[in-house]
C-alpha cells in the first residue's frame, strides 16, 4: 500500500471514526467493484451502473453530514440571517482563470478564451494567474502556503479564487475550458441567484455520472454573481474551511458537497435553488460523445439555441475524425 493510500485512509478515519469510516470505505469498495463491472460489460447491463451510483449517493451524504456537523455553526449563522440578493455589478466582466498564465494554456484552453472573448458582449473578460491574482484579491494565506507546499490542488485553490472574486466584484465566471458558442444576454441576472444547475446526460445508457451523480445538479464552473450576495459570502466562507479540512484529501468534490448542505440546511438558499431556472443543460454532451462521430440526434442538441457553451477538455486526445465522420468536439470547434 502506497503512502498516499495510508494518508487517505487516516484521514477517512480522523473524519468519520471507525464505525463509519469502515462503513464508507466498504461502501465505496463496493460502488468502484460495480462500476468496473459496468464498464467491463460495455454499459449494457444497467443494474450494475445503477447500484454504483446509488451505493455512491450514500457516501456522498455521509461526506455532506460530515461536513454539515463540523461546521454547523456556519450553517446556523447563514440559516439565522437574512440573505441578500446583491446588485447586477456595474462592470460587468466574465472571470475565468489559467494559473500557469496564457503562454503555457494548452491550445484548446486558448481556444476557449478566445471564444469567451469573442461571445463577451460588452463583458471584459479578465484572465487569473498566479503572477496576478493579488491585483484582484487578498489571498488566504494559510490557504495560499498549503497551495505552494502541494497540499492543496490547482483545481481547488482556483475553487477559492473564483469565489473570492465573485464575492468581491461579482459577475461571471466560466472556466478556461469552456467554449463559447453565443453571447450570454441580460436575462441571466433576472433570477436572485443563477449557478450552472443541471446537466443533461444525452448517452444512451444515461450512465456517465454513475460516480459522481451530484454534477447533474451543480457544477460550479459556471457562475453568475450579483455583487453582495449572501450566497458567495457563504460559499466563500464554507470553502475556505473545507480547503484547510482534511475532508478535501480523500473527497475530490467535498467543496460541492458543502454548497449542497447549504441548500439542503439553510431555508433561504433551499429557495433560492428551487427558483433557479435551467440553464445550459446540454453544456456536457461535447464531453459526452469526446473523440465519437457526430450523429444528427447530437447535432441538433449542439445546434439548439439555447445553448451558451460547452466543456471541453485538454486531458484526453483530440481526434478530428473518425472513419472520416467529423468527431462530435471537432464540430464544435469548427462550426462556432
Amino acid at each position: 500500500m502506497e503512502e498516499t493510500d495510508v494518508s487517505r485512509l487516516r484521514d477517512i478515519y480522523g473524519c468519520f471514526g471507525i464505525i463509519k469510516a469502515n462503513k464508507f470505505i466498504l461502501i465505496k469498495i463496493c460502488a468502484l467493484f460495480l462500476k468496473k463491472l459496468f464498464n467491463k460489460a460495455n454499459k449494457k447491463i444497467l443494474l450494475f451502473g445503477k447500484g454504483a451510483r446509488k451505493l455512491t449517493t450514500i457516501t456522498d451524504k455521509m461526506v455532506e453530514n460530515y461536513i454539515f456537523q463540523e461546521y454547523e455553526d456556519i450553517y446556523k449563522k447563514y440559516g439565522n440571517m437574512t440573505w441578500c440578493e446583491g446588485k447586477i455589478p456595474e462592470e460587468k466582466v466574465i472571470w475565468t482563470a489559467w494559473l500557469q498564465g496564457y503562454d503555457n494554456m494548452p491550445q484548446i484552453v486558448k481556444n476557449c478564451v478566445e471564444s469567451l472573448k469573442k461571445n463577451s458582449n460588452g463583458y471584459e473578460v479578465k484572465v487569473i494567474t498566479l503572477k496576478n491574482v493579488r491585483e484582484y484579491i487578498d489571498v488566504n494565506s494559510e490557504i495560499y502556503s498549503e497551495f505552494e507546499r502541494g497540499n492543496i490542488k490547482p483545481a481547488h485553490f482556483t475553487d477559492y479564487i473564483r469565489m473570492k472574486l465573485l464575492r468581491e466584484y461579482g459577475g461571471v465566471w466560466q472556466d478556461a475550458t469552456h467554449f463559447m458558442v453565443r453571447p450570454l444576454d441580460n436575462k441571466i441576472w433576472n433570477p436572485k441567484l443563477l449557478v450552472w444547475n443541471k446537466i443533461y446526460d444525452v448517452t444512451d445508457t444515461k450512465s456517465e455520472y454513475i460516480a459522481i451523480p451530484f454534477v447533474e445538479e451543480f457544477n460550479n464552473s459556471f457562475l453568475v454573481a450579483k455583487k453582495g450576495s449572501t450566497f458567495y459570502e457563504f460559499a466563500l466562507e464554507i470553502t475556505e474551511k473545507i480547503l484547510l479540512d482534511k475532508v478535501i484529501k480523500f473527497d475530490y468534490f467535498a467543496n460541492f458537497k458543502a454548497y449542497f448542505a447549504g441548500k439542503n440546511n439553510i431555508s433561504q438558499l433551499k429557495d433560492l435553488w428551487k427558483d433557479m431556472p435551467v440553464i445550459n443543460p446540454f453544456g456536457m454532451v461535447g464531453m459526452q460523445f469526446w473523440n465519437k462521430p457526430l450523429n444528427e440526434r447530437i447535432k441538433k442538441i449542439i445546434e439548439n439555441k439555447e445553448n451558451y457553451f460547452f466543456k471541453l477538455t485538454y486531458k484526453k486526445e483530440w481526434v478530428p475524425s473518425v472513419n472520416g465522420e467529423m468527431t462530435t468536439e471537432e464540430f464544435i470547434m469548427e462550426n462556432y
